[in-house]
């Protein structure tokens, strides 16, 4: 056994061992009556190691005081067992020797290593006093002495902490996780808390201000705000004590003690706050809401009629956190605001932590829509959450609220992209068109091949100005047609210009169009070279079939142009790829259109960070 004192039951005197005999070292100080769920002898787990509780330290700090329980572990080692805002932190002492840094040398975001067990990411560093104790203690409590400490998270969702106290002796390091009260086997021995019933401390308890009647919703609360004179006061050992004088300036949008449903699970509004911070000398406000239910805190944000539900997140949960991204489940989030000097507007309701007007943390905010990251800094405290964006309307109903919710503004941080959203079966219809293209052109390819229908020579001489072709048949109903000009003989470095007229001989209607056929050669800077234009080709859209005839009138230069002759073809079933690439350019338009108000839905929401201009698409939901 490692306990090395006892608290007496009845007269709470310390007891030590001393060899075969028990010491008295004097009495201790009543315990201060706390809401807690669990009592000396209850028995738990942490996988497959069971552990029993054996005595407890009280412990104060600021207005609250709160209770670290000692526990046996069935290994033969020790280590302490802390409630938190629903859940229990069970921890076990490392038995080796690990090496940490002096408490001086921390700071909040710090990672330290430690040897065998990973990499410890500091959270809150504090300090306390040891106001009480109860049952046996593995070390000789020094009442009113400085107990500090260190408690942040490693990676697989352990918790550490580092105990500075004793100065004189190296810090201690204690290992375990945070678990529900069911899956640390304590569920029996103190029943879950029902949400639909929260418990107060069993007292009536009075305004210090205007001496009205408080009721807490949940006992572990440290901060209240009167509903009568909206003083703020701090809750610490059952008393309430006057924190400061508030004016009632606001009302929360969605009203204390509203409850409903999100993610799931039942949630009723206990608290909430206005924030401020100051940019270039104007004001920005949002509004946070404390929530409690059957799985503890959470926290619920609205800023200009954006809502984002938001839980905490260790902080070793991370990856790669700069200034500009953040890494969390793999996942990149990119930087979206810092606001420096956070300050408190207004209060009601009730918190589980103590309310500070005069302490100006920093926020971060990283967004990869519909999540978002933020992370609020202190010089003893880093408090990293992760949120998910909540649609007004959902939300509204989801607390079964009167009428509609204020219509939001502007685009918020996490708010999904509604262009976006639709991208998968933006390509994948993309796709569906243009395989579709491809086979109606093969198709057409192979159905409707060119037929030969004319074949007429043109003799370019001054005695024949004008050729007409013998007559011909187009057949087979309307069709593109094809009408080209080939010489197989030396130009010269001359050109033959041919105004040609397809005629039907029925109607007299023709369709007139210009060819040319050209070779040019030389020779310059030491090398030949050849223009040949000798083949010149035009589509005819739209030929109804009939009897037709052919007629060129050629145009030259004799000086250059040697008399020679052209050989003239007309193809019925022509392809013309002109409708084919309107019908793709059209394919083409709504991807086009799509992007289009991608980035412009973008562009507004990052208008609004501290990166004014970028256009961030990150919001695959993929």
């Amino acid at each position: 056994m490692h306990s090395v004192v006892c608290v007496c039951d009845h007269c709470h005197s310390l007891i030590a061992r001393a060899g075969s005999t028990l010491e008295d070292l004097g009495k201790v100080p009543d315990l201060v009556a706390i809401d807690t769920r669990l009592a000396l002898g209850d028995t738990g787990r942490m996988q497959a190691l069971r552990f029993q509780v054996l005595g407890r330290l009280q412990l104060h700090q600021g207005v609250a005081s709160w209770n670290e329980w000692y526990v046996s572990w069935s290994d033969g080692s020790f280590g302490w067992l802390a409630e938190a805002a629903g859940r229990v932190i069970v921890s076990r002492r490392s038995e080796r020797q690990i090496e940490v840094p002096a408490y001086e040398r921390l700071k909040v975001g710090q990672r330290v290593a430690l040897a065998g067990v990973g990499d410890l990411v500091i959270e809150e560093l504090g300090d306390a006093r040891i106001v009480s104790a109860q049952g046996e203690l593995p070390f000789m409590p020094q009442l009113e002495n400085i107990y500090r400490f260190a408690d942040g998270s490693l990676s697989g969702g352990l918790y550490a902490t580092l105990e500075y106290a004793d100065p004189d002796a190296p810090a201690e390091v204690f290992v375990g996780r945070e678990l529900s009260y069911e899956a640390a086997g304590l569920a029996e021995a103190a029943p879950e808390r029902s949400w639909q019933a929260p418990q107060t401390s069993g007292r009536a308890l009075r305004c210090p201000s205007c001496s009205g009647p408080v009721s807490l919703k949940l006992s572990d609360s440290l901060a209240v705000v009167c509903p009568h004179c909206h003083a703020l006061s701090s809750h610490g050992d059952g008393e309430l004590a006057l924190v400061r004088e508030l004016e009632k300036r606001h009302q929360p949008t969605l009203p204390l003690g509203a409850r409903g449903q999100l993610s799931g699970h039942k949630v009723e509004v206990i608290g909430w706050t206005r924030r401020a911070v100051t940019v270039d000398r104007v004001d920005y406000h949002w509004d946070e809401y404390l929530l409690h239910g059957s799985k503890g805190y959470s926290f619920l944000s609205e800023n200009k009629g954006h809502w984002t539900l938001f839980t905490q997140l260790p902080a070793a949960a991370l990856e790669d956190v700069s200034d500009l991204s953040a890494s969390y489940q793999s996942a990149r989030y990119s930087h979206f605001q810092r606001s420096n000097g956070v300050r408190y507007l207004d209060v009601q309701g009730e918190f589980y932590w103590e309310i500070k007007f005069d302490q100006r943390p920093r926020m971060d905010d990283y967004v990869r829509p519909p999540h978002q990251l933020s992370v609020e800094h202190t010089d003893k405290e880093k408090l990293w959450t992760y949120g998910v964006y909540i649609p007004a309307e959902e939300l509204w109903q989801s607390f079964d609220q009167p009428g509609k919710p204020p219509e939001p503004q502007g685009v918020g941080p996490c708010q999904p992209n509604p262009y976006a959203q639709h991208k998968r079966g933006m390509f994948m219809g993309l796709a569906f068109g243009v395989s579709l293209f491809v086979l109606f052109t093969l198709a057409l390819l192979i159905t409707q091949p060119k037929r030969v229908r004319l074949i007429h020579h043109v003799a370019i001489a001054d005695d024949q100005p004008v050729s007409l072709s013998d007559p011909f048949e187009l057949r087979g109903g309307t069709k593109a047609v094809e009408i080209s000009a080939h010489s197989d003989f030396d130009l010269g470095n001359g050109w033959a210009a041919l105004d040609v007229s397809l005629i039907e001989e029925l109607s007299g209607r023709a369709d007139d169009l210009d060819l040319e056929v050209s070779l040019f050669s030389g020779y310059s800077d030491g090398e030949s070279w050849m223009e040949d234009g000798r083949h010149a080709e035009q589509r005819v859209g739209g030929v109804k079939p009939g009897r037709y005839v052919l007629r060129v009138e050629p145009h030259y230069d004799p000086t250059y142009t040697k008399p020679t002759s052209l050989r003239m073809e007309v193809a019925q079933g022509a392809f013309l790829w002109l409708p084919l690439w309107l019908c793709m350019l059209a394919l083409g338009l709504p991807p086009l259109i799509w992007w289009f108000l991608v980035s412009r839905f973008e562009a507004r929401r990052w208008s609004e960070s501290d990166h004014a201009g970028r256009d961030d698409d990150d919001d695959d939901d993929e």
